[in-house]
């Protein structure tokens, strides 16, 4: 078991209002470890890179994720093959409490949550406005997904929220959710990387208009609710905006041999038409 320090890793470390999080972890010898998940973003898994690796047949790349929201922390199973057992049962997507514990054979991790201190809760809270949500416009199809769950995942595995067939793009490439009320983009260690705005990006809050590339695909961000943002942008918000919990997009060319069923029956109508014409003609 490996916890290697990554000074230069981008995702943020969490401010000191931020509910803290820590796993105590139990090895297959009964070695125990404590490890402190300061960031917003922590990942478990057999991958270098990892703020938690653990090296073993059984755990994949990035196994695991552990989000912290400020005041929550979810817990997401990273589309696994051997998935994750939380307090007994398997879990894909959940809050996490105090004393819960995880078992990603053949490991066992017990949940320490810790609150801000008080001098830290009572800082002011931020002025800026915030989102009342966000919607992504997929831009080679024009299609409008609104993610649902806390944490959205993105890539070409079908258990993903947003499933996309990309070659470029990892199993679960990145995650989507909101960080103090606001969305935030974060890559999970994939080989090809993220952009936003065409600039590379790790972590990255996310305002109206940007535009996110994940291998080959590209969206464009839609803040719902949010002041100065009118119908008239480039983000197609004159779109409803709708979406369900899991999407798949299928960036295959349309085959050429679909009828288009409006002009066929347009071009029946004249021939009929015309049959009747001529039927009139002869009688």
């Amino acid at each position: 078991m490996e916890t290697p320090s990554l000074p230069n890793n981008p995702v943020p470390v969490l401010p000191e209002h931020a509910i803290q999080i820590s796993l105590i972890l139990k090895g297959p010898s009964g070695q125990e470890q404590t490890v402190n998940c300061r960031r917003i973003v922590t990942f478990l898994g057999s991958k270098p890179g990892c703020k938690i690796q653990l090296k073993h047949p059984y755990i994949s790349g990035v196994h695991l994720a552990l989000v912290n929201m400020g005041q929550k922390v979810i817990a997401v199973d990273l589309v696994t093959q051997n998935g994750i057992i939380l307090n007994g049962l398997k879990m894909q997507h959940e809050a996490i409490r105090g004393n819960d514990l995880f078992f990603i054979e053949p490991w066992e991790a017990e949940v320490v949550l810790k609150a801000p201190p008080r001098e830290a809760m009572r800082s002011e809270p931020s002025l800026d406005p915030t989102p009342d949500g966000l919607a992504l416009i997929h831009i080679a199809t024009g299609r409008v997904l609104r993610p649902k769950r806390e944490v959205c995942m993105i890539g070409r595995r079908s258990g993903c929220d947003i499933s996309i067939s990309d070659g470029c793009m990892s199993r679960v490439h990145a995650l989507l959710f909101l960080f103090e009320n606001h969305p935030v983009i974060c890559d999970v260690l994939s080989e090809n990387g993220l952009l936003v705005n065409d600039k590379p990006a790790v972590y990255r809050r996310l305002d109206h208009d940007d535009v996110v590339t994940i291998g080959e695909s590209k969206f464009r961000v839609h803040l719902l609710g949010m002041p100065n943002v009118g119908s008239g942008s480039g983000s197609g918000t004159s779109k409803r905006i709708t979406g369900s919990t899991s999407t798949t997009i299928k960036l295959k060319p349309a085959a050429k041999d679909l009828i288009d069923i409006a002009e066929t029956e347009q071009s029946q109508r004249w021939r009929i038409a015309d049959s009747f014409e001529k039927a009139k003609q002869k009688a």
